[in-house]
């Protein structure tokens, strides 16, 4: 028996690995690299090896048995964790907060307390989105989803993927390119009066009042990382942050607020000179609110 797939544009321009590798996550990098020696796998009733690079219209054919291909593509983490906890319903099941969409970009205000991605947990941001896609388009089957700029679990604000794989290589490229710009909210300890730069960023005070500072932070890698780690460096953590911050500090946001993670937040991302198809993205920004609980913070210290 044979199982065949034909590619979409939004499978395109990926390595055949890749789409393999999503179309059956169980199989090994090796195993799938056997499968083709042998012509199990072909391309367009030919024999590959693994470096080609998917078109739309390819047609690929995989010589198995339904049952066999089933067992293959089941998703991994049901397999390492073996049940589903269906405790909330279907397993992807957050509701997307879509700030914009097209037939190339999608921009998501991610929650607090939402993994971007995850291996252990079953339930991230990614999985919403693949799920969310898959049930608008029915034809992501071989498309492994990627996000451009990774946000941390407790992270909140604006995240961008792109729909499609030319797409997402597009963003991708523009960012490490510094043709994006994420504006990170954050309130850190410390008087910051001045605009100061820092590497790939620049720093911008918002309010103070002496003890604490509310700024923005301009970054072109989306690493939020990065952002903590300066800000300790300069002397000026920001609040919630265990791994760089000050336990008295996070101690006195936690009593008084319930504060049990870092406090930034994506509020607005900017396309500058964007390339290729996404061109047209150019010059736009996007926004979105604060958190609840950072206005709280926000509220009390800068009255």
């Amino acid at each position: 028996m044979m199982q065949q797939f034909q590619i979409t544009s939004i499978e395109e321009n990926q390595n055949i690995m890749t789409y393999l590798r999503t179309l059956m996550p169980i199989l090994s990098t090796s195993f799938l690299r056997k499968m083709m020696r042998t012509k199990i796998i072909k391309l367009n009733d030919q024999k590959i090896t693994g470096k080609e690079t998917l078109k739309s219209n390819d047609m690929i054919k995989i010589y198995v048995s339904q049952d066999m291909f089933v067992e293959f593509s089941r998703p991994l983490e049901l397999i390492e964790a073996n049940y589903y906890d269906d405790s909330m319903g279907h397993p992807y099941h957050h509701n997307l907060n879509i700030i914009y969409e097209d037939d190339c970009v999608l921009l998501i205000n991610k929650p607090i307390g939402l993994p971007s991605r995850s291996k252990k947990l079953k339930h991230s941001l990614i999985q919403d989105i693949a799920y969310y896609l898959s049930s608008e388009t029915k034809d992501m089957i071989g498309y492994q989803l990627g996000i451009t700029n990774y946000l941390d679990k407790n992270c909140s604000g604006i995240i961008i993927s792109g729909k499609d794989i030319k797409s997402l290589q597009g963003l991708n490229y523009a960012m490490s390119h510094s043709n994006i710009e994420i504006n990170y909210r954050t309130i850190c300890t410390g008087l910051i009066e001045e605009e100061t730069s820092i590497e790939n960023g620049l720093i911008k005070p918002i309010k103070t009042n002496g003890a604490y500072t509310e700024i923005m932070v301009t970054m072109h890698n989306g690493i939020v990382h990065n952002v903590r780690a300066v800000l300790a460096e300069i002397g000026h953590p920001i609040i919630g942050d265990k791994k760089f911050g000050e336990s008295s500090t996070n101690l006195f946001f936690k009593k008084h607020y319930g504060l049990n993670h870092y406090l930034i937040h994506v509020s607005s991302v900017t396309f500058k000179d964007m390339p290729g198809d996404l061109e047209y993205m150019s010059n736009h920004t996007y926004c979105v609110d604060l958190p609840l609980i950072y206005k709280t913070c926000q509220r009390d210290l800068f009255r």
